[in-house]
């Protein structure tokens, strides 16, 4: 209750303060803990975070237990970030540069294929091959196989282009686009 009897968020109010400062005191700086053991845990956390910078907290941690180190991971975590020694939890992979046009201006201009694989019950993955026209991200044709060397993936190929272009069976000004599996490295394919 306020000084005239009133209670607090109403003696607020008028001058327009909010009650939470009016009522509560302010709170002050935790102080630290003093541990006999600190500096000797700084120097060991800092010893292993120098030593192999990759790590993150729970690969310091992990060292130090093996060490004999006894210290909880909550511990580390702020000698680490006051030490300037925390690395970025996720690091962003290298992108290889753009080698050339991933798109198509018009349709049966770029097609497009890879591999998926399929958990089946008697045989164990199997692959799913698509052929994929890049322009109109629609599915030119499909197959899917009990395995699939540079044989069958050209045959694929050549059932795509039969059911697209059915009367000259080729493909003139079509660029296929695959990425580096074995099938599609190989001198047959």
């Amino acid at each position: 209750m306020g000084a005239n009897g009133l209670p607090e968020s109403l003696a607020a109010r008028p001058v327009g303060l909010a009650r939470r400062p009016v009522c509560n005191e302010p709170r002050g700086v935790r102080p630290s803990r003093h541990r006999s053991d600190e500096p000797k845990v700084r120097a060991a956390v800092r010893r292993v975070a120098l030593a192999r910078p990759t790590f993150g907290v729970r690969k310091v941690w992990a060292m130090l237990r093996r060490e004999r180190i006894r210290v909880n991971r909550k511990r580390v975590y702020p000698i680490l970030r006051e030490e300037h020694l925390l690395k970025a939890a996720h690091f962003p992979r290298p992108r290889l540069p753009l080698t050339g046009r991933l798109f198509a201006s018009r349709p049966n201009e770029r097609w497009t294929t890879d591999l998926t694989y399929i958990d089946t019950i008697d045989r164990g993955p199997c692959p799913l091959m698509p052929v994929l026209d890049t322009h109109t991200r629609e599915g030119v044709a499909w197959e899917f196989l009990p395995f699939c060397r540079a044989t069958e993936a050209l045959g694929v190929i050549e059932t795509s282009v039969s059911a697209r272009f059915p009367k000259a069976a080729r493909a003139d000004g079509l660029a296929f686009v695959v990425d580096r599996g074995s099938q599609f490295v190989a001198q047959r394919f």
